[in-house]
């Protein structure tokens, strides 16, 4: 359990700017994904936010590429950091040049590129354990908006969470404009013990939300499933505890690999799955809603 501050600050009276960042350079790709890694990795193992290391495929830092900006010193890697709208995200210094007031020199230059934008304000989403970043933001006028309480758990499927799941899997579908069909072509669900071989649940007080499961194709290949996430709780790192969890398992019943089945529109899911190492494979089953199929060799 852990807790999340949105913090946010007007675009007005914004100090002028001390450095500038370039656009993502893919020369610097590596020393990105290492020192991206490095930056966040205390935090996400004292939080037991998995995988402890985010990045592990190069393509999903690429497919995030023009959203990120880097301060660089010749062919080294300073820091960087992204914004989305008017969202400030992923700032990190590298280890060699922190304490040099980098890390505010990059914020300021993030609001006055959210600025240039024409938003109101810049918003930024931190985790309380990280309080040399909370203070950081205090002092460059950002305020406390909301403090939420992360008190997640990752369990494995049982019968009296049957309903929740239902209610929970019905609301996922409707959003991706489906419609969940229990006692039609989703009849598997009114058995998930025998219909998977694992089954997991992301339950926050009592209410499902996530969940994510390995069906059984032969002795050596598994299929990822039902990997959902409610809109609410994305960005925290649950997907990624999810598909630890999957992965981990399929390892542990000795599958020599993963394979799944998705749409192209999914672009976010995709990331995630390209972060796990899950590379494009031929076409599997007879699925015609499927144009996307991977494929994870364990």
């Amino acid at each position: 359990m852990f807790i999340v501050y949105e913090m946010r600050r007007g675009c007005k009276d914004i100090p002028k700017n001390e450095i500038e960042c370039i656009p993502f350079d893919e020369k610097y790709l590596g020393q990105y994904k290492g020192l991206y890694n490095a930056a966040f990795r205390p935090m996400r193992e004292a939080l037991d936010i998995r995988p402890y290391d985010w990045y592990g495929d190069d393509r999903a830092i690429l497919s995030k590429a023009h959203e990120i900006n880097l301060l660089t010193e010749g062919d080294e890697l300073i820091g960087s950091v992204s914004c989305i709208g008017s969202e400030i995200d992923d700032l990190f210094v590298s280890e060699s040049y922190r304490r040099q007031g980098y890390g505010r020199k990059i914020l300021i230059w993030a609001m006055n590129r959210i600025a240039s934008k024409d938003f109101d304000e810049a918003v930024i989403h931190v985790a309380e354990w990280n309080e040399g970043a909370v203070k950081l933001y205090l002092a460059e006028g950002f305020e406390i908006t909301k403090k939420e309480q992360i008190g997640i758990e990752m369990v494995s499927y049982e019968p009296s969470l049957k309903q929740n799941v239902f209610e929970f899997t019905d609301k996922c579908f409707d959003e991706l404009g489906k419609k969940f069909e229990p006692a039609g072509r989703h009849s598997f669900y009114n058995d998930i013990e025998n219909s998977f071989d694992v089954f997991y649940c992301v339950v926050d007080h009592g209410n499902v939300v996530g969940t994510v499961a390995l069906k059984k194709i032969d002795e050596a290949t598994a299929e990822l499933k039902a990997l959902y996430l409610d809109k609410g709780y994305r960005g925290k790192g649950l997907g990624g505890r999810l598909m630890t969890e999957a992965v981990g398992a399929a390892r542990t019943r000795g599958y020599k690999s993963v394979v799944l089945d998705s749409m192209k529109k999914y672009k976010a899911a995709h990331d995630l799955y390209e972060k796990f190492g899950f590379k494009d494979t031929e076409r599997y089953n007879g699925n015609e809603m499927a144009d996307v199929f991977m494929k994870l060799d364990l």
